[in-house]
Parts: structure tokens; sequence; C-alpha cells
């Protein structure tokens, strides 16, 4: 399940999120993947989640994707009454097929490899056009994402920029031991997000 809706609106004052982003250098093109959040909400709800996405839509498009692909994800791509990701997931999308949110393209629920890799979503059997082109990431709760970004910068070795949005102007939450070429690449995302919101507004 997935939808695909016109144009974004302005990056508006709402519910606070961290956007984190890296290089992916596997990708062809922009190389661009955004997570979120694993930073500030701990377990969002559907509602929140809905938030979320807005939010990151709002960033990618001002780093020039026009259409993000975003995955939802979760410890499967099947749907299970234990996982409630999955079940958050298959309203999220709905939801959006219905129109709550516009300019992006939205499916889920998708384990990692799926949403990333081809080979993993060829043999899983997965169609949809975010597999494998997810721009954004959408984990399940924060302890989630805060584990996969720090797996990111501990073990693959990325340099991860943050910046949160949600509050009408790009708020900089850098951790404690970021480096100064993260620090500063946070503060570079966060003038052209804002930059980005002006021209929409």
């Amino acid at each position: 399940m997935h939808t695909a809706l016109g144009p974004p609106g302005e990056l508006k004052a709402g519910l606070l999120s961290d956007i984190e982003l890296y290089e992916d250098e596997r990708r062809q093109g922009c190389k661009f993947v955004l997570v979120s959040d694993g930073g500030i909400n701990i377990t969002p709800g559907i509602k929140q989640k809905l938030a979320i996405i807005r939010n990151a839509v709002s960033v990618a498009q001002s780093l020039g994707i026009s259409r993000p692909m975003v995955a939802l994800l979760s410890g499967s791509e099947k749907v299970h009454a234990g996982f409630q990701s999955t079940i958050d997931a298959v309203a999220l999308v709905k939801m959006c097929q219905d129109g709550a949110l516009e300019g992006c393209v939205v499916d889920g629920p998708f384990a990692l490899d799926n949403a990333i890799d081809a080979e993993s979503a060829r043999a899983k059997g997965i169609e949809s056009p975010v597999a494998v082109n997810a721009d954004i990431l959408i984990v399940p709760d924060l302890e989630a994402g805060n584990i996969f970004c720090k797996g990111l910068q501990y073990y693959g070795n990325r340099m991860l920029i943050h910046v949160a949005v949600g509050a009408g102007v790009p708020i900089l939450i850098d951790s404690r031991t970021a480096k100064a070429d993260e620090k500063l690449h946070s503060m570079a995302l966060a003038k052209i997000v804002q930059e980005g919101s002006s021209k929409k507004s």
C-alpha cells in the first residue's frame, strides 16, 4: 500500500521532531537519507508519527528532494499483532491515501533491509516504489532511531547531522559528543531548512 500526493505546505509550528541526515554512498543520484525521530518523541502514536513524517518531508524538500519516498520501518515487513509499528504503518498509509499528507510517497511497514536493499526486496517479493528508494526512514520509536543512528556513526563511520523542526524555526540539538564538522554541517542544514521554509511561505 502506498500513496502519492501533491505539493507540500510550508514548515509550520507543531510537533517538535528530530531529523537526522546521513549520506548513503550506495545510492544513485541524491545520496541523502533522513531518519526520524531518534531524538525527541519517545513512543509516538499515530498522530505524532504523521507530524514526524510531515516534518521530515519538509526538510527533504528543502534539500531538493521534491517528492520524497517515505519508508515506515518496523522489525518486519508483514503486519503482526505483536508489532504495534506494523499496525501503525498500515493506518498511516491509509491516512495518507485519504489525503492526510501531501508531497511524498508513503509505504510500509518495511524491515530496514527491504527499504534500502534491492536484493533483499526482491528476495521477499516486495513491490513498492519506496522499497530500495527510501529517502526518509521513519523509525517506530526513539530507542530504535537512537540505536540505528549511533550504529551508523560508530560502526559505519558516517557523519550524522541533526536539525529539530516543528517549532516554526529549525533548532540545533547536536549531541554533546558531536565533532566540530558535524556541528558546522548541522548549522548549514538548519539554514537550508529555514530558507526553504521561507520560500514556501
